[in-house]
């Protein structure tokens, strides 16, 4: 073998060992970054102005970055890379928050207590609008307060308006002067009137505490009479259910009555015979020596 040859595998062969370390290098830097880093993905209803590159955030301290952000199904699927070395548990939780003044966006993560977490999951997160968020949306009615003072003012520098108004302030004004003036002079009366109300109160609080036997006594017996009453109503109606069983007998012509009222005959003889009677007591009365004889011997 010529010394040409020999030279040339020993170049090759050392070209094929810096390539083989080169390349092995690099594998194993890949591998090992990879590693360092915990890889997440998280599921955003919105994310409002957040890019990709965007600080992550565990507990407020920078521990990673937004790595890519894609659509699914009507979310946004958010995938975070944070540090190995940071500890997150089960019940970790997500929000997509602005940070500092200048509206910086990013991911925030609070780090939770129990379990560990799954890093094979989609975990669900949230949109926490920040300050410069809620600024837009107060800016609509910041600007139709502004409008409101404009016309104001426009309505206070227009003499026309302004002069009634001002006469208004003035009675009003007046009135609240005249109704604490009032008030003034009429609060000993007020005072006095309350003070009457309360001793009332009291006298009669007294006299029901010291009269307490006899209102009860006196109540009881309200109950039994009332009790009574009761009982006395109760046999009036039935006294009353007998009237009107006579009544509707007589009318009907039943019994001696209902015959009499109903026989005209029977009445007229039976009036006779009352008239004879009467008569005959009334000559009894007047002439009793015509039917009593009295003999001494």
């Amino acid at each position: 073998m010529s010394q040409g040859n020999i030279e040339l595998r020993v170049g090759i062969t050392v070209l094929l060992s810096f390539v083989v370390l080169i390349g092995g290098i690099i594998f194993m830097s890949q591998s090992m970054g990879g590693s360092s880093n915990l890889k997440l993905d998280v599921k955003f209803d919105e994310v409002g102005g957040l890019i990709v590159g965007d600080i992550v955030r565990v507990s407020g301290v920078k521990k990673g970055k937004v790595t890519d952000m894609e659509l699914l199904d009507g979310a946004v699927l958010v995938k975070v890379e944070v540090e190995r070395g940071v500890l997150l548990h089960e019940d970790a939780s997500f929000a997509i928050e602005s940070f500092g003044l200048m509206g910086e966006m990013g991911v925030g993560i609070q780090p939770g207590k129990v379990g560990k977490l799954d890093e094979s999951k989609i975990h669900p997160g949230v949109y926490a609008a920040g300050l410069n968020q809620m600024m837009a949306q107060t800016a609509p009615l910041l600007e139709s307060v502004q409008q409101i003072v404009d016309q104001l003012k426009v309505l206070i520098e227009n003499e026309q308006i302004s002069k009634p108004l001002e006469g208004a302030v003035a009675n009003l004004n007046e009135i609240s002067t005249e109704v604490d003036e009032i008030l003034g002079q009429s609060r000993g009366d007020l005072q006095a009137s309350l003070k009457s109300a309360r001793n009332t109160s009291e006298s009669l609080e007294r006299v029901v505490t010291k009269r307490e036997g006899e209102i009860d006594e006196t109540i009881t017996t309200l109950a039994a009479t009332t009790k009574r009453l009761d009982g006395l109503i109760t046999k009036l109606e039935g006294t009353t259910t007998d009237l009107q069983l006579i009544l509707a007998d007589v009318q009907a012509g039943k019994g001696t009555l209902g015959k009499i009222t109903k026989d005209d005959e029977l009445y007229n003889e039976l009036m006779a015979t009352i008239n004879n009677t009467n008569t005959l007591i009334d000559d009894f009365r007047r002439n009793p020596k015509r039917y009593v004889s009295i003999s001494l011997f």
